[in-house]
């Protein structure tokens, strides 16, 4: 597919600059995601991936099994009646687009007026620029390592505010599925793209307190009881591939 039938049918999905580094340099091929399930349901029912095929209903759901009402099923011999889904995020086949911390500007270069040091600055906050100017803008992104390597001082825009028309890095959806959150393998944190853990030093244990600290830092502190890593909580495993636009021409 081009570009622009990519964008057409794209979801979005944020990652922060080490993740995105992590998927520009092929390291990082899943991703997991919160199953956002309210807090007190679990006092009330029984969460269930369905991956034993237990009732009928598609495996990348987690269902929830409500008592008295009228349809009956079971899980692990614990009779349920009634139940309720939660649909997962994306599908197999679903195209993704990345967002990803940002900014719009220019470089200065040796074809422009002023010296030749490379420089950033966001531009036209009111519209009112020249076609000179807006002929060399370009959008820049923060896990670029020429970026990092200079450590350029500018203002960064967050990814949640990245337009789409911006995406440079698209995603295919391979797989999809529902797994508690400390149920993640080793295999499954190289996977992950986690930072240091590539290949393992010492022990594996080192491995797995390097990905629980990273998933707590993504957690408000006041939802860590309920969605941290001590919390094991229900999360969407989400695997993926990079996939490159077509060349038009």
């Amino acid at each position: 597919m081009t570009r622009e039938e990519l964008l057409k049918k794209a979801k979005p999905i944020l990652f922060n600059t080490k993740m995105v580094r992590a998927i520009l340099n092929g390291r990082k091929t899943v991703t997991r995601r919160l199953a956002k399930v309210p807090p007190y349901y679990p006092h009330f029912y029984k969460l269930h991936d369905n991956s034993d095929g237990a009732f009928i209903g598609a495996k990348n759901r987690l269902f929830a099994g409500f008592y008295k009402d009228e349809q009956i099923f079971y899980i692990d011999g614990e009779k349920h009646i009634d139940a309720v889904y939660y649909k997962a995020p994306y599908q197999p086949e679903d195209v993704l687009y990345v967002r990803e911390t940002w900014n719009y500007g220019y470089i200065e270069t040796s074809d422009t007026p002023g010296s030749n040091e490379m420089w950033f600055e966001s531009i036209c906050p009111n519209g009112e620029c020249g076609e000179y100017i807006k002929a060399l803008s370009h959008y820049f992104y923060k896990a670029d390592e020429y970026v990092s390597e200079k450590e350029i001082d500018m203002i960064w825009r967050p990814s949640i505010h990245m337009p789409k028309k911006a995406a440079r890095i698209f995603l295919k959806v391979k797989n999809v599925y529902a797994e508690r959150l400390r149920d993640i393998s080793g295999g499954g944190i190289l996977k992950e793209g986690v930072p240091e853990s590539l290949p393992f030093k010492g022990s594996a244990k080192n491995a797995f307190d390097k990905f629980a600290e990273i998933w707590d830092s993504t957690i408000k502190k006041s939802d860590i009881d309920h969605y941290g890593w001590e919390a094991n909580p229900w999360v969407w495993v989400i695997e993926f591939e990079t996939i490159e636009p077509e060349r038009v021409g």
